[in-house]
């Protein structure tokens, strides 16, 4: 890739890498400032598709790299069993194929097709029906030579969201486009490789045909076209004439005239052939050591750090969601960007009214309905869903069903199936009189309830998932507001029982040091009259 020599004066059509180019991903070194820059500029030349069916041209790309990876690193092997030189570049590739391997993995896990369908998708341009997270991923790998570190990682990403911010499902999918551009740099720099050993086998093909030539000067030797003119032939051709006597005067000669007429000589050839595999060495080598550094970072905090609608949401007006463990917060985070597909609504905007909403209550009142958490996961989801215009899916709305007649539900499934089980039982065993019928039904009434509630509450289970309960992150400690009291009822059924109850007191206290949590035991007689006394 080659991009002008200012970020901010570059053309729109340069921001953007072709995904089906054989160049290596190398434009120009920029420092965090210009890489800032860089960032504002691709963000602005972006425009986003609207939403269509399934288009998966970065998947069939992906596969297509690891297909042609296997390829390179299989005949990398083939060749280091038949004991030929290889270069630094393939040194290094071999060596380290087990981690592309285990990236290959990790980002078919990590992408599947469902969530590859939501993220926004570029308009126009080379990479039309790519993620715009995927552009992002390839410029950064770009003007870093596949080497950035966590500090250009986030700088790239906050300057690229000053003029276009990500959605949510984008910036978790930073680390995978990240590795899926890195991996797309390898194969472009295998492809390379191989291409650069076959025509070292040309050369040496072209010069094994004119070996047996008898010796006459160059002006009177005839040589056959050449097959390929790329640097790499060149170099090898060169090597290859060196090592034949017959050909060593007049064949360099040739070579020499030839490069002459193409406006250059075996000097340059050499030189930009050896500054392009010492530039090709030291980009895989950043490439490896860039996926394991993916490898290594904590995303949750990048995530935490980057994301607007983090920041909206850690202005909770109760003061709470910042002091919430993670699934608490992602739980959150989850609801606002389902929030805003059903409304078609910006997750920016999804938070902004639910602040709004969570402001409107007086200081007064309860804490939990200033919370933002009881407008998108509580009681006050309904009304946000009203202004927001939210319709949900049809797969939300049973649940909802179920979950609001509760009792009617639970307590007129069981006896529907109970009837079922009962009346089937009873006119299978055909008795002769109606009797007979009601004394059936009576013998078989107990053990068809017990089937009827374990059958009921296993459909429950699986119309309808637990509602896990938000969580404070008490992990450096109970704060000074919330002091803790863990109580215990029990019963004293015998002499010995305190003593039991009071060693088992104090091991929990020791278990849990902490100076606002204290321990008590409630406790009564077996043969008390009554619970008061």
């Amino acid at each position: 890739m080659t991009t002008s020599s200012s970020a901010t004066n570059a053309p729109a059509a340069s921001l953007f890498i072709s995904p089906q180019a054989d160049d290596v991903l190398r434009g120009e070194l920029h420092g965090l400032e210009h890489l800032e820059a860089q960032a504002r500029q691709l963000a602005a030349a972006c425009s986003v598709a609207p939403p269509t069916g399934p288009v998966r041209p970065l998947l069939q790309r992906f596969s297509e790299n690891g297909r042609v990876l296997v390829r390179a690193y299989r005949a990398i092997t083939a060749a280091y069993a038949r004991q030929e030189a290889l270069g630094p570049d393939a040194e290094w590739l071999v060596d380290n194929f087990y981690i592309v391997e285990e990236v290959l993995r990790e980002v078919r896990q990590d992408l599947p097709r469902g969530y590859y369908n939501e993220l926004p998708r570029l308009l126009n341009g080379p990479l039309a029906g790519y993620p715009r997270v995927y552009a992002l991923a390839l410029a950064l790998i770009a003007h870093t030579d596949s080497g950035p570190d966590e500090a250009h990682i986030e700088r790239f990403v906050r300057a690229f969201q000053t003029a276009t911010p990500l959605t949510i499902g984008e910036l978790w999918a930073v680390p995978t486009m990240l590795r899926l551009s890195l991996i797309e740099n390898l194969r472009r720099l295998a492809e390379q490789l191989i291409r650069a050993w076959d025509e070292r086998k040309m050369a040496q093909d072209w010069v094994e045909k004119h070996a047996d030539i008898p010796e006459k000067p160059a002006e009177q030797r005839t040589f056959a076209p050449l097959p390929c003119c790329n640097d790499p032939f060149f170099v090898h051709l060169l090597e290859a004439l060196r090592n034949h006597e017959s050909l060593v005067g007049a064949g360099i000669e040739w070579l020499e005239a030839h490069l002459r007429g193409r406006g250059t000589n075996t000097g340059e050839v050499v030189r930009r052939e050896g500054q392009r595999q010492a530039a090709n060495q030291v980009t895989i080598g950043n490439c490896v050591t860039s996926l394991r550094l993916l490898a290594a970072l904590d995303w949750n905090v990048f995530f935490e750090r980057v994301s607007p609608v983090e920041a909206l949401l850690r202005e909770d007006p109760a003061g709470v969601y910042a002091r919430q463990d993670f699934a608490t917060r992602d739980r959150y985070r989850q609801a606002v960007e389902k929030l805003a597909r059903g409304a078609e609504a910006t997750e920016l905007a999804v938070t902004q009214e639910a602040l709004e909403m969570a402001r409107r209550e007086d200081k007064a009142t309860d804490t939990a309905r200033r919370h933002i958490g009881f407008v998108l996961i509580g009681r006050g989801r309904g009304e946000l869903e009203a202004r927001l215009g939210y319709r949900p899916a049809v797969r939300d709305r049973l649940p909802r069903l179920l979950a609001g007649h509760a009792h009617v539900v639970y307590f007129g499934g069981i006896l529907l199936v109970l009837s079922a089980i009962v009346a089937a039982l009873a006119i299978a065993s055909t008795p002769n009189t109606s009797w007979g019928y009601l004394l059936v039904a009576a013998v078989l009434l107990l053990p068809a309830s017990e089937l009827t509630v374990g059958l009921v509450n296993y459909l429950v289970t699986l119309l309808l998932k637990p509602r896990v309960l938000p969580k404070l992150d008490f992990k450096d400690g109970i704060p000074a507001d919330c002091p803790t009291f863990v109580v215990m009822p029990s019963m004293l059924v015998r002499p010995e029982s305190a003593a039991s109850l009071l060693e088992k007191l104090e091991i929990h206290y020791l278990a849990n040091p902490d100076p606002r949590l204290r321990f008590a035991l409630v406790t009564d007689f077996a043969d008390a009259p009554d619970e008061k006394r």
